[in-house]
């Protein structure tokens, strides 16, 4: 996998317009405004073809990128799934593969994980070493983080975030961050991953990033579908 550097806000605005195939053109944010973007993809790749570069890094977007059989997946049974619901400041886990420490949950193993609940305070992390893909099923889930990103992909071969059909699911973050790598100053978005991120499903997902980006994947990012809405302050 290529190496990326972030994805921010205004080439996450570029990205999904490209990706629509819109008629206008999206405008870049300047420094410290708030972009707001809503998207209903087709499927989309977004890859850093500039590994060099100083200024912006530029992306290719493939409209129609080979899919396998777990990126389009959404048909997730409650059998042989964990469950996980969040209550304000609590976390309950019902199977296997996830621990709970205060008002955070860490998914250790590969594996169907479904969410739902509100959590005020708190955040998920993937740190799974298996080969085999994590699925995060979003099935009306609110998630706000005060110091870092919401949800946290740290390790995975791949993540796919599933938006379970008529739901509407939440991510946002508060103005600071506290970085769990302090020497590349991340995790900087509300949703961050360090691998390979897909998202399907036919619900909605809504982004309010108060920190910096919406949206960060450092691997190959796909959009398969869902209804995406993305609110950022970002630097570019």
């Amino acid at each position: 996998m290529k190496t990326k550097r972030l994805i921010n806000n205004k080439i996450i605005a570029l990205i999904l317009g490209l990706i629509l195939a819109a008629a206008t053109l999206l405008t870049a944010c300047s420094t410290g405004e708030i972009a707001s973007v809503i998207a209903t993809p087709d499927a989309g790749v977004f890859e850093k073809t500039d590994d060099t570069a100083t200024e912006e890094p530029e992306y290719t977007v493939t409209q129609s990128p080979e899919l396998d059989s777990d990126d389009v997946k959404t048909d997730f049974s409650e059998t042989g799934s964990t469950t996980i619901t969040l209550d304000g400041d609590a976390i309950e886990v019902s199977g296997s593969g996830a621990v709970v420490t205060g008002s955070t949950v860490t998914i250790l193993q590969s594996g169907t994980y479904t969410l739902s609940g509100t959590l005020e305070e708190g955040q998920v992390i993937v740190n799974s070493e298996d080969e085999e893909t994590v699925f995060l099923v979003l099935n009306g889930v609110s998630i706000h983080s005060s110091n870092s990103a919401a949800i946290y992909v740290l390790n995975a071969d791949k993540t796919v975030i599933s938006l379970a059909e008529g739901t509407e699911n939440y991510l946002s973050d508060k103005d600071t961050h506290v970085f769990a790598d302090t020497e590349d100053q991340e995790p900087d978005s509300v949703l961050f991953s360090e691998d390979d991120l897909v998202i399907n499903g036919s619900g909605s997902l809504t982004v309010e990033a108060n920190f910096l980006h919406g949206i960060v994947g450092k691997d190959d990012l796909t959009i398969v579908s869902g209804n995406i809405k993305v609110t950022a302050v970002s630097d570019g």
